[in-house]
């Protein structure tokens, strides 16, 4: 519980890019939900090369209603 105060200087590095190699595909993949409560939504790429497929995730948001 010491550490939580520290927790607004926690950064990701959020790669979108693979480097060096040849991209066959980038997809965009987006959920979300929402109903009288709140809503929730995110959003992924999808990077494949090389026989193999990377995701990060790109941002994400949610709201309750008051």
């Amino acid at each position: 519980m010491q550490a939580l105060p520290h927790l607004e200087d926690l950064s990701l590095a959020r790669s979108f890019t693979v480097l060096g190699v040849q991209v066959k595909c980038i997809q965009l993949h987006v959920f979300c939900d929402t109903s009288s409560s709140g809503y929730g939504a995110c959003a992924y790429v999808r990077v494949a090369y090389d026989g193999c497929v990377k995701c990060s995730l790109v941002i994400g948001k949610s709201r309750v209603a008051p």
